[in-house]
């Protein structure tokens, strides 16, 4: 709505003298200071390479003044605040020629905010448009040039400011839309980001191209004009393509099961974070750098072996985890059929158990086997092997079991019982070791899920998933010695201090000679 003229003049010649009557003591109420800005934290491989961006609302990554292009530095201040190293937070100048431009169309558009007006605006004071907020940015960027540099100011800026698709702060803007780091921006590439600050939206280089390069030449015009590219250089700018190379950091990315697993993992645990709130803040808006044990190479063979076994819609799903049982680390995981595709169950992670986790059926018979031979059953002990047998449990009960398929064997031996997965043997051997040393074994080796102590534990009729299920068998593998299963090596933080670092802690839990 248009204002009166009357109403215009003076509002603009209030905050004009507001500007001007600024003491150069500093104001009796507290300084302002700039609250932590959140930051994106990152999850790399066992190589190093970043697999994927965590942030909640802001895409951020924050980078000093000196890792930022100085043409970028320079169009910047240019575009927004061409006398940003002259003035005091408020540039009186710019504010009465915004005011005779607000007179002479009859409203308030131009604010002559400087730089440090806007970072308080951005990080303090809001967004309201009202007298009351203007007057207000304008004593706190007064007194912000108290606490902080010029060049302190800027660094906060650019790494405040959003530049449109998801990216906040300069160093997301250039990896965003150019796939590079901020220290490396070209003259064309920093006169586009530059000239996004003023509104992301409208020239927006991915929806409105004509709009972006339609800024970007005022920005050139604008370096040129105040001495600080030369008409060459210009010229060379203004006639290249936007030469956008989009990250596509949102996108799908490797091992989407296994870095669910490591959020997971993460926002359960205490020792980042006393609440789930405290541990969701630092997770997505901390800056953390997450190391971990993935090997894509390894993933990407664990998901064509899996897809190449299971091919049809109407196949069941599955999933695999790959760990190294030496020091725990989980080298891949696959948790469906695609963490990022369309099937309705897509994000359930089955290799951490889903929702309920799966049976394991015979896969479980060698924690009974290991208890046994642990009890001094002796493998060549000889047990009848019946198509079904009924195994009476006292007080009236019993328990009847049967044979895949009915199969008959005679009589076998533990070892042989163990060769033919034989269900009826193992219902006599669990009797003679005891289901609760089973479930005991189970645990030690290296299972997490509770267990029930009913003797048809040993065929596999409790919950359990496939992460837990690689590291109890990783147990016999290192002929005894169980290590936790590792999914993140090392995190540090924004400032890169080590806030975590994965050590193996290995246990023997089985005896060598059962375990061989």
């Amino acid at each position: 709505m248009r204002r009166p003229l009357p109403t215009v003049l003076a509002v603009v010649l209030m905050l004009a003298a507001s500007a001007c009557a600024l003491p150069r003591p500093h104001l009796r109420e507290p300084a302002p200071q700039i609250p932590p800005l959140p930051q994106t934290s990152l999850v790399f491989d066992d190589h190093g390479h970043v697999i994927t961006q965590l942030h909640a609302g802001e895409n951020r990554t924050l980078v000093s003044l000196d890792r930022v292009a100085p043409i970028l530095r320079q169009a910047v201040v240019d575009v927004e605040d061409a006398r940003f190293y002259q003035h005091h937070g408020v540039d009186v100048k710019a504010l009465l020629r915004a005011a005779a431009a607000d007179a002479r169309s009859g409203s308030l558009e131009q604010g002559g905010s400087t730089i440090t007006e806007q970072l308080v605006k951005i990080t303090i004071t809001g967004s309201d448009q009202t007298l009351a907020r203007k007057v207000k940015d304008a004593l706190f960027a007064y007194q912000l040039e108290d606490r902080y540099t010029k060049d302190q100011i800027l660094e906060l800026y650019l790494n405040t400011v959003y530049f449109g698709e998801g990216a906040y702060g300069i160093e997301a803007a250039a990896q965003t839309y150019f796939s590079r780091p901020a220290s490396e921006l070209t003259l064309t590439q920093a006169s586009l980001l530059a000239g996004l600050i003023r509104s992301p939206s409208a020239y927006d280089p991915v929806f409105h191209p004509q709009a972006a390069l339609a800024r970007r030449s005022l920005v050139l015009d604008r370096l040129l004009a105040l001495g600080h590219i030369d008409r060459a250089d210009h010229d060379r700018a203004a006639t290249a393509g936007l030469g956008l190379h989009l990250s596509g950091a949102g996108g799908p990315y490797p091992a989407g099961y296994f870095v669910n697993y490591v959020e997971h993992w993460f926002l359960n645990d205490p020792a980042f974070g006393a609440t789930y709130p405290e541990r969701y803040d630092l997770l997505f808006r901390g800056g953390l750098r997450i190391h971990t044990t993935v090997d894509l190479k390894l993933q990407a063979e664990a998901e064509a072996a899996v897809r190449g076994v299971l091919i049809s819609k109407r196949d069941p799903y599955a999933a695999m985890t790959v760990l190294d049982p030496r020091d725990g680390a989980i080298r891949a995981m696959v948790g469906g059929r695609g963490y990022f595709s369309k099937d309705r169950f897509a994000k359930v992670n089955l290799a951490t158990g889903g929702i309920t986790g799966r049976q394991a059926g015979s896969a479980f018979k060698p924690f009974t086997l290991v208890t046994a031979l642990d009890r001094g059953i002796s493998p060549l002990q000889v047990y009848p092997a019946p198509p079904s047998i009924r195994i009476p449990l006292g007080q009236g009960r019993s328990w009847d079991v049967s044979n895949f398929e009915q199969s008959q064997y005679g009589s076998l031996t533990m070892e042989q019982a163990t060769i033919y997965s034989v269900n009826t043997v193992y219902a006599q051997i669990v009797m003679q070791a005891g289901p609760a040393n089973v479930v005991a074994t189970a645990h030690r080796m290296g299972i997490q899920s509770p267990l029930t102590t009913f003797p048809s534990v040993t065929l596999g009729t409790s919950d359990v998933n496939t992460v837990e299920m690689a590291s109890a068998y990783g147990t016999l593998a290192t002929v005894g010695y169980h290590t936790p299963p590792m999914g993140v090596t090392r995190i540090t933080d924004a400032s890169g201090k080590v806030i975590y670092q994965g050590i193996p802690d290995p246990q023997a839990v089985v005896s060598p000679g059962v375990a061989w």
